[in-house]
């Protein structure tokens, strides 16, 4: 007789047992008297108990395991803090499925930052990648730049203008894999590199948009990442639903009030190389489609010139608070 064949015949004689202990369990449970039956509800009640006391015994260890593995070092913080930013650990989508407490977010990083209202739009570390999916909870770009340091990313960089001017289509479905301007290709997915920085459009079709620089400050030999991420503008529509803003827009034309001005990069980069060009370079600008907002510090004698060349370019009405030296 062969070896699968000795085992088919034993699993074939256990499964007979096991059929009739349970026939014979179920007549035994039969001719259990009704004081019987209540003692083994006692007995049966406790066990679970004593069952959900461990389960939860468990699940108490579980999430305290998470917090742990989730957990970003006090050093990181610090660092974070020190340069306007938060840290975040990410791992990668799929290593601890089915292990972790609560979903499965420790993949992704949630951009909170944004006003208005849940949910913000995601991106989400996979293959070795930061990527956003595209679906109507989260899209968006990102370029690497390099060794660029974090804190010294703002409204004046050139990637900054670049992905500022991108035009959310009405039609979300109608978003592309990737977008260029200036020179500069953003794309919906990245591979990352220790030490990098990336600059990043977040938005969603709930009115969540901005833009946010983010370093991979470390990787870890579990496999995860550290990330530093600093919100550089919030582009982001009043978090209403589609009723509302029906509503609003609708007590705005009956009243009579005047559109709300809004961002102006073009005209604000515009402004800015003009300045440039004339040695203006302690000058910041700030501009909507209503006015140009200018502060810093130029020569006593120059003033005259740079509100001229700012008039001259903006065409429009200058707010000008810039000081002389």
């Amino acid at each position: 007789m062969t070896q699968n064949r000795i085992k088919k015949n034993m699993c074939k004689r256990i499964y007979l047992i096991i059929c009739a202990l349970i026939f014979v369990s179920g007549i035994s449970a039969q001719e259990l008297s009704r004081e019987q039956k209540i003692e083994e509800l006692r007995i049966v009640s406790s066990q679970a108990e004593q069952t959900q006391a461990k389960l939860d015994e468990l699940a108490s260890r579980q999430e305290t395991l998470t917090e742990e593995i989730l957990a970003v070092s006090r050093q990181d913080i610090a660092e974070a803090e020190r340069i306007g930013a938060e840290a975040e650990r990410l791992f990668p989508a799929g290593l601890l499925n089915n292990i972790m407490s609560g979903s499965s977010d420790y993949s992704n990083y949630s951009f909170i930052q944004l006003s208005g209202s849940y949910p913000f739009p995601e991106i989400e570390y996979k293959n070795n990648s930061l990527q956003f999916k595209n679906s109507e909870e989260s899209f968006g770009f990102i370029t690497n730049i390099g060794g660029t340091l974090l804190e010294t990313i703002n409204e004046q960089n050139k990637e900054f203008f670049a992905l500022a001017k991108y035009e959310i289509p009405e039609k979300l479905d109608s978003v592309k894999d990737e977008y260029s301007s200036e020179g500069i290709t953003f794309r919906n997915r990245i591979q990352i590199v220790v030490g990098n920085t990336y600059l990043i459009r977040a938005f969603n079709k709930w009115g969540n948009d901005g833009i946010f620089a983010l370093k991979i400050q470390r990787k870890d030999s579990d496999g995860s990442i550290i990330l530093f991420v600093k919100k550089i503008k919030d582009f982001s529509r009043v978090g209403k639903n589609k009723m509302e803003e029906v509503f609003d827009n609708s007590t705005q034309e009956n009243l009579q009030i005047p559109p709300q001005p809004v961002a102006d990069y073009a005209t604000q980069q515009a402004v800015t190389n003009a300045l440039y060009q004339k040695g203006f370079y302690n000058v910041t600008v700030e501009a909507t489609t209503t006015e140009v907002t200018v502060r810093g510090t130029v020569p006593k004698d120059k003033m005259a010139e740079m509100m001229q060349t700012v008039q001259e370019t903006a065409k429009r009405r200058v707010n000008n608070q810039v000081t002389q030296e």
